[in-house]
């Protein structure tokens, strides 16, 4: 158990969340260029590009990566086909930077959670409950309804200006920061194996020296914040 929990939680979880969210914000952000234009995405969803690729770029930092080239925001993207862009490079023989590939891919899903996360705690209060996501894990239905109710109480308890600028913020960030784009998802699926060997690698050491269990609480904190950041990046899609 302790192994399989521990690959669901650090490598499966996040790159199936990551990519439902990716979907959901795909398909509002051509709604967006669809009604309003192509430099929508830059006018209204800006400041979730900005965040999309700064943490790019700070995972490629973190992961040693050599930078080339960063550009928060693109504003001939029409002729570039990219709303923003960070180009990195990697020396080949470095598992580090090699593994750092699938954290890179999929930075702005955590990101874009934490900043729309601690906007929402600065503006309609903390949503999360840890009940209510160990309610998704074993009834996803009434888990989903839990949480939507948990977000409307707040909603209903906060001031209208407060609920002016969570929507604001919410459209600005979650319309464009969750859309990977092929790239980012084909850096992701680089690192994939390299992290999975890791994973159980440390776990069957884990194993040994009989600490997994005490691993485990951590596994349930990363599911539960996981499925908890999905929830919050679909609804402000």
């Amino acid at each position: 158990m302790g192994i399989g929990l521990n690959l669901i939680a650090i490598t499966l979880l996040p790159l199936l969340c990551a990519s439902v969210t990716s979907i959901v914000d795909h398909t509002t952000k051509k709604r967006l260029v669809q009604t309003l234009g192509t430099n929508s995405q830059l006018f209204v969803g800006g400041l979730g590009v900005v965040v999309h690729e700064f943490s790019h770029l700070l995972t490629a930092i973190l992961f040693n990566h050599k930078i080339i080239r960063v550009k928060f925001l693109d504003f001939s993207h029409n002729n570039t086909g990219t709303l923003g862009n960070v180009i990195t490079s990697r020396t080949k023989n470095s598992l580090w930077q090699t593994l750092g590939n699938f954290f890179i891919g999929i930075a702005p899903f955590y990101l874009g959670s934490v900043v729309l996360w601690i906007g929402q705690m600065l503006t309609i209060g903390n949503t999360y409950n840890d009940q209510t996501m160990l309610e998704m894990l074993n009834h996803p239905l009434s888990g989903l309804e839990s949480y939507v109710t948990d977000l409307a109480e707040q909603l209903k308890q906060s001031p209208a200006i407060l609920i002016v600028i969570f929507t604001l913020m919410s459209l600005m960030i979650g319309s464009t920061v969750f859309d990977l784009s092929k790239k980012d998802l084909k850096v992701t699926i680089s690192g994939f194996l390299y992290l999975v060997f890791i994973v159980l690698a440390g776990s069957l050491l884990l194993e040994v020296v009989n600490l997994n269990t005490y691993v485990n609480w951590l596994d349930w904190w990363i599911i539960k914040l996981t499925i908890y950041f999905m929830l919050n990046g679909i609804i402000a899609s």
